[in-house]
């Protein structure tokens, strides 16, 4: 195996096959992407050279799937829980040979003799070891684009070789977690096998998490195949711009994208580029941060960057964004270039600051597979800036600034991913390569490092994974739909009415069960005082364009109106993706599921996903409440029968109704005494700072009656005066008087120091798991909403869920 270590494209150095190495060969194009000719980088992790594959590792990740000894074993399918066998006692006999070589001297021969053994090798996957003991880059398959080996069979037949990847953290003797299974069939010769990134992280719901391969041949007894070659590929720039442009790739050295050069040093004039002011340069490297090489990592403003070029017109692509960080919205922004100013992006107004922090609390994912580069992180929270600059120096210096606003006030951090620079001669030639970079980070981003959870391992989690039954068992799925007898008039309509108890999901993968479409009535009661509560779903049997619900009056028996239309508050179910398990350690996988609620408009509605609609209508307790206005010019509604409807429309033209029958129940619910429903909260004021108090107001009409307050002391005779003008009580939060929901680990914290209290001996860690409490952590303020006809008592602790929901729910002008 030949190619270049750091060096530039023409340099070319040998080396040993053990070691990792790294490839960049910019001046052959690894083929067109898109039109584009892009540069290969390549890294070999296995290429079985020497007898030493064999033989203890010293540093091996953990990860590595073969985390105590050798890097090539042989394990028993049927007892994975029996310590490995020595490679020459296996039933897989296992030599270095150099009798068929793919690359460079030798080859690692198997005669494979029993079809329970398997050959595992491992992918030397180094994500969790310390870079301080020297990791020279990530030899993660999530890093590229795939893996691939050469599997040399030397019979005159093909012979089927089942490839299974593993992954999971320490696959070990004790444990075979969910893996990624294929039959290959080698033809004589030498064959080629490859598995993409975006197939190892749909499978193991992390795109770090691949670890090991195993190979056995189940129907062919004897066989003998050769391994060789095993390497990560990836592709890296177009071939334009390793030639015309200088790119430089800001953050941690491990996390470098191939054709940049890594950016973060210190200006020194024989390398050419480097900083010349700046104290924070290594920004974002943790595995939090799953995006792509270039987007999850960079320096932090202010900085000062230089790079000698020849006198000329440049243009200058940069891109900035914090993906697991505080957001720049409340800093002023500045590039100068050459001592110019040549971008500059004033700190937000606070209404600004809201529609960007905020900018995707009303996202509705109204169809499958919906763009989430686009949708959630391009153009907001990851920009791009360009702009052209002369050199007439012989060197390009760019400052990133933070001009301080006069009020003192600034807050947030900004953050650079990469910079591009290139001739602006070189325009036609250079832009169709950053566009391909740019969709490739779109690609990485959607398919790569935040994918759908996979069935896989959403049984396998069963425990923890919120996923409802229709996803996790297919055959049930369909065997409902079979279920379904829609009739002429509902096909001719493309839909049927999905009529589920609000206290129950519906998701994008729901099918109703024929009770929940038989009818098109509701019946519902309340007392005076209650917040009547109901939803009307559909389950389109085709796909529906500018799907809407329009609420009728509600009259008595006589005809007359009681209620009118506009005093029920009507809300769409949006779905969002969410991650469906009480674990913190899940960024990189959702699963698209009911998130708040917010206003409704048209939405498109494909076949097969069901949506949601969700009605609520408070009830005057009596006639001073009615006197106070708090309710929408109501009268005091009288015990009896109330009818209503919800219209559905679609295109604009009403298609079907859904009757709601409405008890009033002749009493009026009293406040139940000793019950606190709180919320934890952080500010006094209204975070929209036009002197009412928003989210306060929403607090108390949704039912909660107490404030815990996380804020500054000197603030909290504020709180309590603005919570008493909404009819809310104040009280000091603090972890032992409440648990703390969002992250599982306080909460087993808190229960381990209540029971030490008690006197009582703790033997296991508690574990917060299951259907009912992973309900709780996830936006578990939003319940409030579901379920305001019972109000239940959950808590929130997470500072601005409370305005993100109000701003979903309610919005503001």
């Amino acid at each position: 195996m030949t190619g270049s270590a750091e060096a530039g494209p023409g340099r070319n150095i040998a080396m040993k096959a053990a070691v990792i190495c790294a490839v960049l060969v910019c001046g052959t194009p690894w083929g067109l992407a898109g039109g584009v000719e892009v540069t290969r980088h390549v890294v070999l992790i296995q290429g079985f050279e020497g007898q030493e594959i064999f033989a203890r590792k010293e540093h091996v990740s953990y990860l590595s799937g073969v985390p105590e000894e050798a890097e090539v074993e042989v394990w028993d399918t049927e007892l994975y829980q029996r310590r490995k066998f020595p490679h020459r006692h296996s039933g897989i006999v296992c030599r270095i040979s150099g009798r068929h070589v793919r690359e460079g001297r030798a080859a690692l021969e198997a005669k494979f003799t029993r079809p329970d053994r398997v050959l595992r090798v491992s992918l030397r996957n180094n994500i969790n070891q310390p870079a301080r003991n020297g990791r020279p880059a990530c030899n993660s398959l999530g890093c590229f684009d795939y893996l691939k080996g050469d599997i040399y069979n030397p019979a005159s037949r093909p012979v089927a070789v089942e490839l299974t990847m593993l992954g999971g953290f320490a696959v070990t003797d004790k444990a075979r977690t969910f893996s990624l299974v294929r039959t290959i069939v080698c033809k004589p010769g030498w064959n080629t096998f490859a598995i993409s990134s975006q197939e190892a992280s749909a499978t193991f719901v992390d795109p770090h998490d691949a670890t090991c391969v195993e190979f056995r041949t189940p129907s062919a007894p004897d066989a003998v195949l050769y391994f060789d070659n095993f390497r990560m590929e990836r592709g890296g720039i177009g071939v334009n711009m390793a030639r015309f442009a200088r790119c430089f790739d800001f953050g941690v050295s491990w996390f470098t994208w191939p054709g940049f050069a890594y950016g973060s040093v210190p200006w020194d004039p024989k390398r050419g580029f480097g900083f010349t002011a700046g104290s924070r340069l290594t920004h974002g490297g943790d595995l939090h941060v799953i995006n792509d090489q270039l987007t999850r990592d960079g320096f932090l403003a202010p900085a000062s960057f230089r790079v000698a070029l020849p006198n000329g017109e440049y243009h200058v692509v940069a891109r900035t964004g914090n993906y697991w960080g505080r957001r720049d919205g409340g800093r002023n922004i500045e590039i100068r270039a050459e001592g110019k100013r040549a971008y500059y992006r004033p700190r937000f107004t606070r209404r600004q600051f809201l529609a960007f922090k905020y900018a995707h609390e009303r996202t509705d994912h109204f169809k499958r597979n919906l763009d989430l580069w686009k949708t959630y992180e391009d153009g907001t929270y990851s920009r791009e800036v360009e702009f052209d600059v002369e050199v007439a120096d012989g060197a390009l210096d760019l400052e990133f600034l933070l001009p301080p606003s006069p009020d003192g006030k600034d807050h947030g951090d900004s953050v650079w991913n990469y910079l591009i620079i290139y001739p602006v001669d070189k325009e036609r030639l250079i832009r169709p390569e950053i566009d391909w970079l740019n969709e490739k980070i779109r690609s990485i981003y959607n398919t790569v490092s935040h994918v759908p959870i996979s069935r896989q391992f959403a049984l396998y989690n069963r425990e923890e994974v919120i996923c409802p039954e229709e996803f996790l068992y297919p055959q049930l799925a369909q065997a409902r739909r079979d279920a379904l007898r829609p009739t002429p008039a509902q096909r001719r309509r493309g839909y049927l009415h999905f009529l589920r108890h609000r206290h129950d999901l519906i998701t994008p993968d729901g099918v109703p069960l024929p009770s929940e479409c038989d009818t098109d009535t509701l019946e519902l009661f309340a007392a005076r005082g209650e917040t009547a509560a109901w939803t009307v779903g559909i389950y389109p049997l085709a796909d529906l364009r500018q799907v809407d619900v329009a609420v009728g009056d509600f009259r008595d028996s006589t005809g007359k109106v009681v209620i009118p239309a506009g005093a029920v508050e009507v809300r769409l179910v949006s779905y969002r993706p969410m991650t469906p398990v009480t674990s913190n350690h899940a960024e990189c996988f959702h699963y698209i599921g009911p998130g708040v609620l917010i206003p409704p408009k048209p939405t498109d509605v494909p076949k097969g996903y069901p949506r949601r609609w969700w009605f609520s209508l408070r009830l005057p307790a009596d006639a001073t409440e009615i006197s106070k206005g708090d309710v929408s010019r109501l009268g005091y509604p009288p015990a009896g029968v109330l009818r209503g409807s919800v219209a559905v429309t679609v295109a604009g033209k009403r298609r079907s109704a859904v009757q709601v029958l409405l008890r009033v129940l002749p009493f009026a619910l009293e406040q139940p005494a000793g019950v606190t429903f709180a919320v934890a909260h952080d500010r006094p004021r209204s975070f929209w700072g036009e002197g009412r108090t928003y989210e306060l107001e929403f607090f108390r009409r949704i039912g909660l009656t107490h404030i815990w307050y996380q804020g500054p002391a000197e603030e909290l005779p504020t709180m309590r005066r603005l919570a008493r003008r909404c009819g809310l009580k104040v009280e000091r939060g603090h972890p032992d008087k409440y648990l703390n929901w969002r992250w599982p680990e306080n909460y087993r914290h808190v229960v381990i120091r209540r029971l030490l209290a008690q006197g009582k001996k703790i033997s296991f860690t508690p574990r917060h798991t299951g259907h009912r409490e992973g309900r709780r952590i996830r936006f578990t303020h939003g319940f409030w909403l579901w379920r305001s006809g019972i109000r239940h008592r959950v808590i929130q602790s997470q500072p601005n869920a409370c305005e993100r929901v109000y701003y979903a729910h309610c919005g503001h002008a």
